[in-house]
């Protein structure tokens, strides 16, 4: 589990053959306001278990991010791109679908 996948993080090294590279894999407790990762957190980075508290952001959130940068990588523009619709983002997932 990465949970910051963004394309600062995603590195293409060539010797034989092409290889993705995952960095910065020690910064996934980063700050939530972080401008360049909001974009591409997971409406489960937002969320938390209510009981425990914990954040309910496991691998499918990384899913998630990948899928915003395919897309972004196809259209040129990020699905949520400003702080407005980020906040529409967050709120359309209640918790009980969260985790299905």
């Amino acid at each position: 589990m990465h949970l910051d996948l963004k394309p600062e993080n995603i590195f293409l090294m060539q010797s034989k053959q092409v290889e993705v590279k995952l960095v910065n894999l020690g910064c996934s407790k980063r700050n939530k306001k972080d401008a360049e990762t909001m974009p591409y957190m997971s409406p489960q980075m937002f969320k938390t278990d209510p009981a425990s508290g914990k954040l309910l952001a496991d691998q499918r959130s990384d899913v998630w991010s990948l899928g915003v940068i395919l897309y972004r990588m196809m259209t040129f523009n990020l699905p949520f791109n400003d702080e407005a619709s980020i906040k529409d983002m967050k709120k359309t997932i209640p918790f009980e679908e969260v985790y299905i």
